[in-house]
């Protein structure tokens, strides 16, 4: 897949699948002979901002119209760039870091009385996500006294994460109150409900805290920040017994109308190595239909 966007993080397109043979220069190539929407969001003279992955289809960029910038190139028998070759290339690259700037994190919990509650790892930026993928495959299964998990506390520490970052210093800002402009998701992949009666109808049969967690607010309050903090809820089980928990959490959402925001997904629970292609593919799949 290959995702267009503006300097702002805005998305334009997300077009693909593509073999995995295929370079960056050979996709764009593609791009440009076989649709036309990128000249639907643009003029004659737009400047592309790319990287030298794209060296080789320059050419076709610029017969389309564009203007293209890259960082420059070390010519040889120099051992630093020109003044003016390193400049633009340094615009180059700060520009750049809003494209570039795809971040994955996780948080991994158990139930309440666990004494390894929490498994979490901030955001890490793409393409340098080993540490996340290994965090996720080091991950067992631990029994608890009761069906449910503490679902709501994985929630309330994915909300606290480094989610707002600015280009200016790439450093971290945490300000519920205040959204980005990129596309803000949680997936959620789970066997089991959470506590309270807005989760299951099993009673105490399945949970042992009914009435609530002492150190976590109800999941209501949740699930509304989630909303209205315009996140991504992406769902996906592993038994039925997140049914009902879903169908409430789906009913939030569809009441203030924002149904499209919260969707279900299917992953594979056999292959977790493979668990991030497999997100990346539905998170694309996401940002085509609605952010296009």
């Amino acid at each position: 897949m290959l995702t267009i966007t503006f300097p702002d993080g805005s998305v334009v397109d997300t077009v693909g699948p593509f073999s995995g043979a295929a370079n960056d220069a050979s996709i764009t190539e593609s791009i440009l002979q076989l649709n036309d929407s990128l000249q639907l969001w643009t003029e004659d003279g737009d400047t592309v901002i790319v990287d030298r992955g794209f060296r080789d289809c320059i050419g076709s960029l610029e017969d389309a119209g564009f203007e293209v910038r890259m960082p420059a190139f070390l010519p040889a028998q120099q051992k630093q760039l020109s003044t003016t070759d390193s400049n633009a290339t340094g615009l180059v690259t700060k520009t750049r870091w809003t494209v570039e700037a795809s971040h994955v994190a996780f948080v991994a919990y158990r139930d309440y009385t666990n004494a390894e509650r929490f498994d979490v790892i901030d955001f890490h930026q793409a393409p340098n996500l080993d540490l996340v993928q290994n965090k996720i495959e080091s991950q067992k299964p631990i029994a608890n006294n009761d069906v449910c998990d503490d679902v709501q506390g994985g929630l309330e520490k994915a909300l606290g994460l480094s989610w707002t970052r600015t280009a200016e210093n790439h450093s971290s800002i945490r300000n519920k109150d205040k959204s980005s402009c990129a596309a803000q998701m949680i997936i959620w992949v789970g066997d089991c409900p959470r506590h309270t009666a807005f989760c299951h109808d099993k009673g105490t049969t399945w949970d042992k805290h009914l009435t609530g967690l002492p150190d976590v607010r109800p999941m209501k309050e949740i699930i509304m920040e989630i909303k209205d903090r315009g996140i991504f809820l992406l769902l996906s089980k592993f038994t039925k017994h997140v049914d009902f928990m879903f169908k409430n959490i789906e009913k939030i959402f569809k009441d203030d109308n924002k149904n499209n925001q919260v969707k279900r997904i299917s992953l594979n629970p056999e292959d977790t190595t493979s668990f991030l292609n497999q997100i990346s593919q539905h998170v694309n799949t996401i940002i085509a239909t609605e952010f296009m």
